[in-house]
């Protein structure tokens, strides 16, 4: 080889050494884990016409004599709610403990009666708790919409002293997106997946259930706050994020 290819293949080499240098480690060596860390971008897709905006009601009533009372959502969205599931888990905020029972009631729209009423287990806390219609003999039939109900007594006779919020689901075929990957999915993958076909409340139950079997996951607390930005529930978003950065007084 000739010396003035020689030394030109040396002042190459040398550029390319100071190039790769300064590149940073993360880049070199692959993202970390803080970088990579809920690095996917979660949306929500309304399948709902506008003209069903407005059908959730979030409703506080003070009452005489009371100087305040809890908040209290259903964390439905701010449209009728889709499901894939006869039996889905229903879920709800409140902002505070109560020491009256939490009734929950299921109306069918094309039905005066309830096609369900009955008290939540036990006194509740502060936080987000679910009623799961697996435990109850009632399954959601399929292109019918439905209108639930969370009621807070207010310990008094009078009914309209009551705390009340309902939201609305209606319960599809799964779409071809969520039948080809449900078996080969994981847990959070479904999630995204759900959100994406507008599939609200199998969303929130995935990762609800993620919440619940890895409770040191913040992730996942983060991940619903998102889905809950998406229904317009920016009170209990601001909850779950709180709670994640361990900034909630228990």
């Amino acid at each position: 080889m000739k010396p003035r290819i020689t030394a030109m293949l040396r002042v190459a080499a040398i550029l390319a050494a100071a190039h790769f240098a300064s590149v940073p480690a993360a880049v070199a060596e692959g993202p970390t884990d803080t970088a990579t860390r809920h690095i996917r971008k979660l949306i929500y897709n309304n399948p709902m016409p506008e003209a069903t905006a407005g059908v959730r009601e979030n409703v506080t009533v003070r009452g005489a004599g009371q100087s305040a009372v809890p908040e209290l959502f259903v964390l439905a969205p701010d449209h009728i709610g889709i499901t894939t599931h006869e039996k889905p888990t229903l879920y709800w905020y409140q902002s505070d403990s109560v020491g009256t029972a939490v009734e929950i009631a299921i109306n069918r729209d094309d039905q005066v009666d309830p096609v369900l009423e009955t008290s939540a287990d036990g006194t509740t806390q502060r936080g987000i708790h679910k009623f799961e219609l697996a435990k109850h003999q009632i399954a959601i039939e399929k292109d019918v919409e439905y209108q639930w109900y969370v009621t807070m007594r207010s310990g008094s006779e009078e009914r309209s002293e009551d705390i009340l919020a309902s939201g609305m689901i209606k319960r599809i075929d799964p779409p071809r997106a969520i039948s080809q990957n449900l078996l080969s999915q994981n847990q959070e993958d479904l999630i995204y997946t759900f959100a994406e076909e507008g599939i609200w409340y199998d969303a929130l139950e995935c990762v609800s259930n993620l919440i619940e079997q890895n409770p040191e996951n913040n992730t996942y607390r983060e991940l619903r706050a998102e889905l809950l930005d998406f229904g317009n529930l920016p009170e209990v978003a601001e909850y779950d994020r709180a709670d994640a950065a361990g900034a909630l007084v228990r």
